[in-house]
C-alpha cells in the first residue's frame, strides 16, 4: 500500500545527512521547520526534534494527505504511461515516500522509499513522485542499467509522455 507521509524524525535525518555529505555547500533555507538556534548536529538531535511546531506537523501531514489523494486520482493513468513505455506489464508497486523541507531529496530503490519536497508546488511534487516511481519500474526491468542512463529515461519520459 502507498504511503506518503512527513515525519519530522526523518526530515531532520535528511538535514543532517546533506550537512555531513555536502559540508562546503550546505545552507539551512528558509524551509528548515527546526529551531535555528539550536546548532544542527548529531549531539542535538533529541533537541532539534522536539523544536519543530506542533502547527507545521500538522500542515505537512495535512499537506501529505493533498499530495496522496492528488495521486490516487492519476497513479493508474501514470503506471499505465511507465509500463507501457518500459514495455512491461501493468502492476502498481507499492512505496513509502516521505515530505521532506530540505532540498535534497533522498531514496532507498531496494526498500521502495524516497522523498518529495514540501515546498513545491502540488503538481511539481507529483512530478517528483512520478521521477523516482518511474526509477523504481525502471530497476525491476533492468536492475544492471546505470545512473546516468537511468536518469536520461526519467527525464525523457517526464518530458514527453507526461
Amino acid at each position: 500500500m502507498t504511503k506518503i507521509l512527513y515525519e519530522p524524525k526523518k526530515d531532520l535525518k535528511n538535514w543532517l545527512r546533506i550537512k555531513e555529505e555536502y559540508p562546503e555547500s550546505f545552507t539551512i533555507t528558509r524551509y528548515y521547520p527546526f529551531d535555528k538556534d539550536i546548532i544542527l548536529k548529531k549531539e542535538n538531535f533529541r533537541k532539534i526534534l522536539f523544536s519543530i511546531s506542533k502547527t507545521k506537523t500538522k500542515h505537512f501531514n495535512i499537506q501529505a494527505k493533498v499530495i496522496k489523494k492528488a495521486w490516487q486520482n492519476r497513479e493508474d493513468k501514470i503506471i499505465n504511461k511507465i509500463t507501457d513505455y518500459l514495455n512491461t506489464p501493468f502492476t502498481k508497486i507499492d512505496f513509502k515516500a516521505n515530505l521532506t523541507t530540505a532540498y535534497l531529496m533522498p531514496y532507498d530503490y531496494k526498500d521502495k522509499w524516497f522523498m518529495i519536497p514540501t515546498h513545491k508546488a502540488i503538481e511539481d511534487q507529483i512530478v517528483c513522485l512520478i521521477h523516482e516511481l518511474f526509477h523504481l519500474y525502471q530497476l525491476k526491468k533492468n536492475p544492471s542499467m546505470s545512473k546516468i542512463e537511468r536518469e536520461k529515461e526519467v527525464e525523457y519520459f517526464i518530458n514527453n509522455y507526461l
